[in-house]
């Protein structure tokens, strides 16, 4: 799928939500099985309920909770994975870098 990311306003159109873009980077990171980024395991269940926020998934062997984003620079952030997901395709799409002025 990230093959066919042509353009910002395609990306914006087959990730029309954030659940999208989680789905999309679930898919990128963890293409061979989920893995906790904490200890290595492979052995996670998701978390359930109205109180578990979407992604979230629990280590059987350290019980630490994580999501896709954990251990990453868009661990913690308020802001839309959609938005990450463009200044990734911003970086690595230009040729000569990208200046932070734009980037904002």
């Amino acid at each position: 799928m990230i093959t066919e990311l042509k353009s910002i306003p395609d990306i914006w159109k087959r990730m029309p939500s954030e659940m999208h873009a989680r789905r999309f980077l679930e898919g990128i990171i963890w293409s061979t099985g989920r893995h906790c980024p904490h200890c290595g395991s492979v052995d996670t269940s998701a978390l359930r309920g109205r109180t578990c926020r979407p992604g979230l998934y629990q280590c059987r062997d350290c019980r630490l909770q994580f999501t896709v984003t954990t251990l990453t620079p868009m661990h913690g952030t308020k802001l839309d994975l959609r938005i990450w997901i463009c200044a990734m395709f911003l970086v690595l799409t230009s040729s000569k870098g990208i200046s932070s002025v734009v980037m904002a």
